[in-house]
């Protein structure tokens, strides 16, 4: 009588490339790519491709954008789309960093447009100012046509520290550098303000009096008219009389004339 054995053969298991035969079959299918693995490597692939094509189609836009002459909604548009592209194909890392910068960038332009409001702000106040208190000096001393008077002077006159016991208070004044000449017509260059200024115009009547209704100062002693008349007395017979000195420094308390004595 026969009696039939099914005899199952070791299937041939082929070793790895350059390595030696695996000692059992599940050493063996660790090294057989998996479905999992072959789809991964395809979607791989498939994301470089469309990366790829991404970019070219970027760099497209990137150039119908700068060659763009819409307004400015089509290419605010046309700029988001181009940002909507590019973040397909970020990671969350590279999109929070994207993110982040970008919030830099807008507080970066916040922070930008504050200062430039602020200097503006600050700029018209200062020259409202230094107008404002030019235009009541010269009118004080009644100026032919103060707005000459404003115009000659805005381009020497800034906000300066106010200074109590020689330090700042926090506070400003106005000041004019107003090039003087001294008892020995040597130049100097004092700091007045407006109003010790267009006092001391008025005294040079040979040079400024053409500007000023009157020369005349109180106790100063020159003539009166449309300007041109007689000088008012020189800084050196001033500093050498005390009563005249005290006097004279009394009515115009602003001007710095220790510069002057020799």
């Amino acid at each position: 009588m026969l009696t039939w054995r099914l005899v199952y053969d070791d299937p041939v298991i082929p070793p790895p490339s350059g390595g030696e035969l695996p000692k059992t079959l599940t050493d063996y299918l660790k090294t057989v790519p998996t479905a999992q693995d072959e789809l991964n490597k395809m979607m791989a692939e498939n994301r470089k491709k469309l990366t790829q094509q991404n970019k070219e189609l970027m760099d497209q836009l990137q150039t119908v954008k700068e060659q763009f002459s819409g307004t400015a909604q089509e290419k605010e548009a046309l700029e988001q789309r181009i940002e909507q592209l590019q973040n397909q194909f970020l990671s969350k890392e590279e999109l929070a960093k994207r993110e982040t910068d970008k919030s830099i960038k807008e507080h970066q332009k916040a922070i930008e447009k504050i200062n430039n409001e602020r200097d503006a702000w600050q700029q018209m106040y200062t020259q409202s100012r230094i107008s404002r208190e030019l235009l009541d000096a010269a009118i004080s001393v009644k100026a032919v046509n103060p707005d000459i008077i404003v115009d000659m002077l805005s381009g020497k006159t800034h906000l300066a520290p106010r200074l109590v016991d020689g330090q700042p208070n926090g506070e400003y004044e106005v000041k004019v550098k107003f090039q003087d000449i001294d008892e020995h017509s040597n130049p100097v260059l004092l700091e007045l303000s407006p109003e010790a200024t267009v006092k001391r115009m008025q005294e040079l009547s040979d040079k400024y009096g053409n500007l000023f209704v009157t020369t005349a100062t109180g106790g100063m002693g020159a003539s009166s008219g449309m300007g041109g008349g007689k000088s008012q007395p020189a800084l050196q017979a001033i500093l050498k009389d005390p009563v005249v000195y005290a006097k004279w420094r009394k009515e115009n308390p602003d001007l710095d004339v220790s510069k002057l004595r020799r």
